[in-house]
């Protein structure tokens, strides 16, 4: 897993993972060892 801005100098847990929940109660879990990008709330659709 790469992190970007993985901030080291706060006492807050700030480290990526690969899970991602939604308001509507479901998530999604990406278990692989390749780079994933998500994009949140993007203006961009495919």
């Amino acid at each position: 897993m790469w992190n970007e801005d993985g901030g080291t100098s706060s006492e807050w847990a700030y480290k990526n993972i690969p899970f991602f929940i939604s308001n509507r109660g479901y998530g999604v879990f990406v278990d692989s060892t390749s780079d994933v990008v998500y994009e949140i709330q993007s203006e961009r659709t495919t």
